[in-house]
């Protein structure tokens, strides 16, 4: 879009900075930093001119050791990157970010202004700007704000932040949304169109074709209760004579029931965290993924497994529970589960062992043309021409 300016507000810093201040961090912003990266890159594709103010994501200190941090890159002739030093201390660090903002958003006076999820600091700063300039603005919703807290002063701060983004949203133009749900919750009434990510940078490499008689299973994500991990370990304890092997690699609330399985169970094999090369290495050795995200929970009507899109980009096949938000039009793409049954799922595992697994392989590598049809369809570019005219 030419004659066009549009300044986004994400997290697509430089990448080397960020797996380094990840090493440090309790809690795994990968996908985050990864979704950034695809606006990024589509944004920089339609608009003539992008500049880019962003963020590491990571915890604030003492949950983070790193104080001072600069999450610039270098810029391009579309994509121009601006500074940002930042203070990783809570509540300096917020006004840090929200005065930077304001301070770019007067400089430079764009066109559309685009925020990567329901962050406080870049949702507050875009509504300023945009009410006193009548600036259009467009939010990409990601995820559900969580509100619970044992801490009661904590619990209280959590819902009036979310209270006041819900008021600060009502000036946003738009929003791009991995669930019609979050559209509906947070900006009813309002322009939005849905998908489910971006195709991640992991090109899949050469099929391996089995000549072991193991079958390996890979699950690389959260590792917490809620996304069915604990399940997932219970039913490959149960085939540990069976030629099914698991592989597990992310962080979270279960690590050390990860490890300490591993070590009991030759079959579940526990990688800890793992960096891009590797998880490159695991994907290209891994026969079939598995997402066991449980239907029973809230979480799955607000947001969607980011990881079945990476594993779709590998052109293996994908075992997942059916979520809410998969695309009528990727349904062949996976073996869907019930993950409330854990026989059921236990029975599927096996049976899979029982088939040839290099044609089931060939069969699920046929799907390329259609998750590629599926993303190309996504029109952006139409919706940003409907929210700026």
């Amino acid at each position: 879009m030419n004659n066009c300016s549009v300044l986004f507000c994400g997290f697509s810093c430089n990448e080397k900075s960020f797996y380094k201040i990840l090493s440090y961090d309790k809690i795994n912003y990968t996908q985050t930093y990864k979704f950034s990266k695809g606006i990024e890159k589509s944004l920089s594709k339609i608009f003539s001119s992008t500049y880019i103010i962003s963020n590491i994501p990571c915890s604030s200190y003492p949950k983070n050791k790193v104080i001072y941090y600069n999450a610039s890159n270098t810029s391009t002739p579309k994509k121009k990157f601006l500074s940002r030093p930042i203070l990783n201390l809570p509540i300096l660090k917020t006004i840090l970010e929200f005065s930077t903002n304001l301070y770019y958003f007067f400089k430079l006076k764009p066109d559309l202004v685009v925020t990567h999820g329901l962050y406080f600091p870049y949702i507050f700063s875009t509504y300023i700007y945009s009410r006193i300039y009548k600036t259009k603005s467009i939010v990409y919703l990601t995820d559900h704000i969580t509100t619970n807290d044992k801490n009661l002063a904590l619990r209280v701060l959590r819902r009036t932040n979310k209270k006041l983004i819900i008021y600060f949203l009502r000036s946003f133009s738009g929003s791009i949304t991995l669930s019609n749900k979050l559209a509906a919750y947070y900006m009813p009434n309002k322009p939005s169109i849905s998908f489910i990510g971006f195709l991640p940078n992991i090109p899949p490499l050469k099929p391996n074709f089995h000549k072991s008689s193991e079958i390996n299973f890979t699950y690389a994500g959260g590792l917490t209760s809620n996304y069915g991990v604990e399940d997932l370990i219970d039913i490959f304890k149960s085939l540990e004579e069976s030629s099914c092997k698991l592989s597990i690699c992310g962080r979270g609330e279960l690590e050390e029931y990860c490890t300490k399985t591993s070590r009991s169970h030759s079959n579940i094999n526990y990688l800890g965290f793992l960096n891009k090369e590797q998880i490159a290495s695991l994907y290209s050795n891994t026969d079939i993924f598995i997402n066991p995200r449980p239907l029973n929970k809230t979480l799955v009507d607000y947001s969607f497994p980011s990881k079945l899109v990476e594993y779709l980009s590998q052109n293996k096949p994908i075992i997942t529970s059916k979520v809410p938000n998969i695309p009528q039009e990727l349904n062949k793409c996976f073996i869907y589960i019930d993950t409330a049954d854990k026989e059921e799922v236990k029975k599927l595992i096996y049976s899979i062992t029982l088939k040839n697994i290099n044609l089931y392989k060939e069969k699920y590598s046929k799907n390329k043309e259609t998750y590629y049809n599926y993303f190309k369809s996504v029109d952006f570019m139409s919706f940003y021409k409907h929210i700026l005219k």
